[in-house]
């Protein structure tokens, strides 16, 4: 079993405080200079835990440099992930969708040789990006692409894929009815475009989260991608049906 450092043990600490107590997003904590006479602590040993929380996104430095409550996010099983618009129903908020490009293309060399596929094969590439809508105006919380193979779906640009769901199009329209999925996560690092889009730095780690839905004949359906500001997602072991409430809850 391993010790903890004070520092660590001071943010445990202050963590059980976080999720026992009612706090909201932006309620000031303790300052460092309570936390020092609370635990007789050293200064240094009382910013190093409190950089522990902020390196988790349990808080934020306000304007006035206090320690703030940080906002929620949404917690993300890792198994059995379900959309971002599915956590947001569960916790009644409300997220819109916009689509960015919708496009025939020849499929990414990576997808390509991972799926082993002929070179040149096309597929539709549908990207959009998901927001968070709050009193203060739209969050960007994610962006996703799909890529669905054109002779698994010909003439896709026939229908809004803007205002209704892919997978129920493909099911209603080409018989194409949703089975198991796949998912992966990883982090990675944010271009040019994904950091305009979602307003943060370039370079900024975000979380990808690639997956493959299959029919139920067992064939693929869609390619999928997801690039999530990591400010407002986090995951957890849990069993999602165990899961009905963002990360904070108020």
């Amino acid at each position: 079993m391993k010790l903890l450092n004070k520092d660590e043990w001071i943010a445990n600490e202050l963590k059980y405080d976080l999720f026992t107590q009612s706090v909201r997003e932006g309620d000031r904590l303790p300052s460092e200079s309570e936390i020092i006479e609370k635990y007789s602590i050293q200064k240094t040993t009382a910013k190093a835990a409190y950089h522990i929380l902020e390196q988790e996104r349990l808080i934020e430095t306000g304007r006035d440099n206090n320690n703030l409550v940080s906002h929620s996010r949404f917690l993300n099983p890792l198994q059995g992930i379900p959309s971002q618009t599915t956590l947001a129903e569960q916790d009644a908020l409300e997220i819109r969708t916009e689509l960015l490009s919708f496009g025939l293309v020849e499929t990414e060399r990576e997808l390509a040789e991972k799926l082993n596929l002929s070179a040149g094969t096309l597929s539709y590439k549908i990207m959009k990006i998901r927001q968070l809508v709050r009193a203060d105006g739209q969050v960007p919380l994610a962006i996703d692409s799909a890529y669905i193979f054109e002779e698994q779906a010909p003439k896709l640009f026939r229908y809004n894929i803007e205002t209704t769901s892919l997978l129920e199009i493909l099911e209603k329209e080409y018989g194409r009815i949703p089975g198991k999925e796949e998912h992966f996560i990883e982090v990675v690092s944010a271009n040019a475009f994904e950091a305009e889009n979602l307003h943060i730095e370039e370079q900024t780690p975000l979380i990808k989260s690639s997956g493959i839905t299959y029919d139920i004949r067992g064939n693929i359906l869609q390619c999928m991608q997801s690039l999530i500001n990591r400010d407002w997602v986090a995951f957890t072991t849990c069993n999602p049906e165990h899961r009905n409430k963002t990360e904070m809850d108020n």
